[in-house]
């Protein structure tokens, strides 16, 4: 009988805890978008552009991922899906795209 009542209080926390993960998950990523969306109103993207070209140049990467490289400080999420848009528009190469992948993961 204590099996059942064990299970029985095991699943609110088995559906709360993925429900608390998915929110707080999602107020973060809302919020480097939100401050990702701020520095390029004010131009502070293009300037973080060059840093991240040249930073891209030294793991010899292709220009087109500089903004991927940027977006990793914030949000891996939103880096790896600007990395698989550049990949299916053709702009970088799969062998490229593991290895932005692998450099936001560790940006982040």
């Amino acid at each position: 009988m204590d099996f059942f009542n064990n299970a029985i209080n095991a699943v609110p926390i088995a559906v709360w805890y993925p429900i608390q993960i998915f929110f707080k998950t999602a107020i973060i990523i809302f919020i480097s978008l939100l401050i990702a969306e701020f520095f390029f109103q004010i131009g502070l993207m293009k300037k973080l552009k060059s840093i991240s070209q040249a930073l891209g140049r030294i793991v010899n990467l292709p220009p087109e991922s500089a903004l991927s490289l940027i977006a990793g400080f914030g949000s891996v999420v939103s880096a790896n899906t600007i990395t698989m848009s550049n990949t299916q528009n053709v702009a970088i190469t799969a062998a490229d795209t593991f290895t932005v992948a692998y450099n936001t993961n560790c940006a982040h």
